[in-house]
């Protein structure tokens, strides 16, 4: 709970928040947080409150578990201690081209692509990031996959994460794949709670900071 010099709330407290499972003393503070105009919890709470909204009117379509999959999903990514309820696979790094060796130039084109692939479990997850000369954000393109029937794996929710920040977040199609856009920052990570199965997380610091290092070179 918040005490003392705590200058944020954790996840997994603003979805009992919304969800009205904490006492009247905890809510007050946490509502006073609030008013403090905070502006990371507030879109903590704000995001969390639409998903749960969301599931009040997916019961009507015989799925109301599907956005409690998604909160539960965020909330073991920053409860580690938790994982036991909600296995997750890191998933491990099997290629990246910026350690390939490239023809001279080949960087220096009009936008910088980085390809990786990464395997977590009978999910392959291939990834290419791009950035464009002088722009400020970058686009991340990428595929969930099952290497056993070798198909795409569609309607996963998928949130890229900057600690307990979520700064993007989206859905594989029915190819698996899916698109975000985001602000470079620190600390980012992909997030991907595959439906009765373990969550996919995908460590992107060295391959985020990588593409910030070009993103200087070239500009």
């Amino acid at each position: 709970m918040f005490s003392g010099k705590k200058s944020h709330y954790e996840p997994g407290e603003w979805v009992d928040f919304v969800r009205a499972l904490v006492g009247s003393q905890t809510r007050e503070k946490m509502q006073g947080h609030l008013d403090t105009g905070c502006q990371q919890c507030a879109e903590l709470a704000g995001f969390f409150s639409q998903i749960t909204r969301r599931a009040v009117a997916d019961t009507a379509y015989n799925i109301p578990d599907y956005a409690i999959r998604n909160i539960r999903a965020v909330y073991a990514l920053q409860r580690p201690e938790e994982v036991r309820l909600l296995p997750r696979t890191v998933a491990r790094l099997v290629y990246d081209s910026f350690r390939e060796p490239l023809l001279n130039g080949v960087r220096s084109q009009q936008h910088a692509a980085h390809q990786l692939m990464y395997i977590a479990g009978p999910y392959t997850v291939d990834l290419r990031l791009e950035q464009e000369r002088g722009a400020s954000q970058v686009r991340l393109m990428g595929q969930i996959a099952n290497r056993e029937c070798a198909a795409g794996v569609p309607d996963v929710p998928v949130f890229l994460l900057s600690r307990n920040l979520v700064v993007g977040k989206t859905a594989t199609n029915k190819f698996g794949e899916f698109a975000i856009e985001y602000a470079p920052v620190h600390g980012l990570g992909l997030f991907a709670p595959i439906p009765g199965e373990n969550h996919i997380e995908v460590r992107l610091g060295a391959a985020s900071s990588a593409q910030r290092r070009l993103a200087r070179k070239r500009g």
